[in-house]
């Protein structure tokens, strides 16, 4: 039944059998699940961004939305690229990552989220408003960088490279990024 699975022949599955020990059909079926497996987190991994890029965005804009599928342009330097081994792994393990919903993803994404709410009701960067977001920027970075302040400044300046999703990042539009500088300047 596993070799009829994988949608082999009859003779085939009979040549395989005669050939095969029980254990050597288990671990290839294994295999194949362990592929498929992984093949249905992958999909996952990218419904769960395109629903947070969606929150994000409030629509889809093909100008956003095809950086995230499409690789890096050739040429480009992944943002990887300008951290050290030591800087890399703190950002892999505590990066906000679209295809995650844990709760400093989901904190970022509702910032995020603010954040394009004000810029749409023209609520300025020097308000009341602007000076909670960058409380909450702080707080946030914070925890992101883990106290690194030298590893946030650093990667702040890639991120507010235009081409940064050129890179590799998720794009932020840079009405947003300028709204955000604007913040912490008043704040």
């Amino acid at each position: 039944m596993l070799l009829k699975s994988l949608s082999l022949p009859l003779s085939d599955i009979q040549s395989l059998l005669d050939e095969l020990s029980i254990r050597q059909i288990l671990e290839a079926h294994q295999k194949l699940l362990e592929n498929q497996l992984a093949q249905l987190q992958e999909s996952l991994n990218n419904t769960t961004s395109l629903l947070h890029f969606h929150e994000i965005e409030g629509e889809f804009r093909w100008d956003t939305l095809l950086p995230l599928v499409q690789s890096s342009q050739p040429g480009s330097k992944p943002w990887q690229a300008y951290f050290n081994d030591e800087e890399l792994q703190v950002l892999k393990a505590r990066l906000p990552k679209l295809e995650n919903n844990d709760e400093i993803t989901r904190q970022w994404i509702e910032l995020i989220v603010r954040i394009e709410r004000c810029i749409q009701e023209d609520v300025k960067p020097q308000s009341a408003e602007g000076a909670a977001i960058a409380a909450e920027i702080d707080r946030l970075s914070d925890l992101t960088f883990a106290g690194d302040t030298a590893l946030m400044n650093k990667f702040w300046e890639l991120r507010k490279d235009p081409a940064s999703t050129d890179q590799g990042l998720v794009p932020i539009r840079q009405e947003v990024i300028q709204f955000i500088e604007d913040c912490l300047t008043h704040s």
